[in-house]
């Protein structure tokens, strides 16, 4: 399988950085999307973003075929709880980044991601905070509080606004509080 992207900034293309959405692949020189290793997991979505200081663009690649990724809780991904000996964990939080292509079309709000705790789901509480969710511009992200679903609630215009930068945190609740 071999995929590749063209971009251009109407300037030569002088120091493109690109960034793609999955850590095992890197766009070549030649704009070709390369695998770093054997990839199996790379669900059914691409995001690469080119950026110049003429152009910022992404493209969002869908696989085809590719096997679905099934949901794991932080406890299978860090191979935690599998052994008695393991009678105390640490509560862990996982947050991927996550890529939102620039002016996205209806309909809203969009999935761009899940937040995972090693805790069991109903005894976490999940927020974000930063500019695009409870500083301005409010309410462009928000979390499905029980669930850890990050949600888009509009298109982003990143001449407007180039960067979000959301962190999540979450609030571990004991029965009958």
């Amino acid at each position: 399988m071999g995929w590749s992207v063209n971009f251009d900034d109407c300037h030569g293309n002088e120091n493109v950085n690109f960034e793609v959405s999955h850590p095992a692949f890197i766009v070549d020189e030649d704009g070709s999307v390369v695998p770093l290793r054997d990839v199996t997991d790379s669900g059914s979505t691409l995001f690469i973003h080119g950026r110049t200081a003429f152009a910022d663009d992404m493209v969002e690649i869908k696989i085809h075929g590719a096997p679905e990724r099934r949901p794991q809780t932080l406890k299978e991904i860090l191979g935690l709880g599998q052994s008695p000996a393991f009678m105390r964990t640490k509560r862990s939080l996982l947050a991927p980044p996550m890529f939102v292509p620039e002016n996205q079309r209806a309909p809203f709000p969009k999935s761009i991601g899940k937040v995972i705790s090693s805790e069991m789901p109903d005894n976490v509480v999940f927020k974000l905070t930063g500019e695009g969710a409870d500083q301005e511009p409010k309410g462009i992200f928000y979390i499905n509080k029980n669930t850890g679903e990050v949600l888009v609630s509009r298109s982003l215009d990143r001449e407007r606004i180039a960067f979000y930068h959301v962190s999540t945190f979450s609030i571990w609740t004991r029965e009958g509080m």
